[in-house]
């Protein structure tokens, strides 16, 4: 599955202004897998932004570049995005409980070579910091693959 498809009240220039369309309860490892995301209006909640007439339909498509933690919202994240394209898809969304689904590009009919890519407002583009958390143990044993000896070779000292 190449897509993930979020059902959000949030607009376009929301989604600019926080840097990708969040606050996602999301699986890392599934979006890890998705080359796009594609955003589906939710024209009924008190705060939509959307025309009612726009319900349910999809209206922006981006090529993700990964996630962040949300600020706002801890445990939750953001999906990031450098290009995206306009679109206005009716009836992309089938009315799951979960506002976040996993799908292939082709099941949405949605070519992508048809689109007119626009980059992300690079002002608003968030820097990713992509360094995991590591045990002492994952350390001792990655330093020791990339400096060629054995782990109980490496000594890590903490100081405070």
């Amino acid at each position: 599955m190449d897509t993930v498809v979020v059902f959000t009240s949030k607009d376009i220039d929301t989604i600019f202004a926080e840097g990708g369309s969040g606050d996602w309860v999301a699986n890392k490892d599934r979006l890890a897998k998705c080359t796009y995301i594609v955003a589906v209006a939710n024209a009924h909640s008190n705060w939509s932004k959307h025309p009612q007439e726009k319900h349910a339909h999809a209206f922006i498509i981006g090529k993700i570049t990964g996630i962040f933690e949300s600020a706002s919202n801890p445990g939750r994240v953001v999906i990031q995005f450098d290009e995206y394209a306009s679109i206005d898809t009716p009836n992309a969304w089938a009315s799951q409980r979960n506002p976040v689904r996993y799908t292939d590009l082709s099941e949405l009919g949605i070519d992508p070579g048809a689109l007119d890519w626009q980059p992300f407002p690079a002002d608003k583009i968030k820097e990713i910091d992509a360094t995991k958390p590591l045990t002492i143990e994952e350390a001792k044993l990655g330093l020791a693959k990339k400096l060629g000896v054995t782990p109980d070779c490496i000594e890590i000292t903490i100081q405070a």
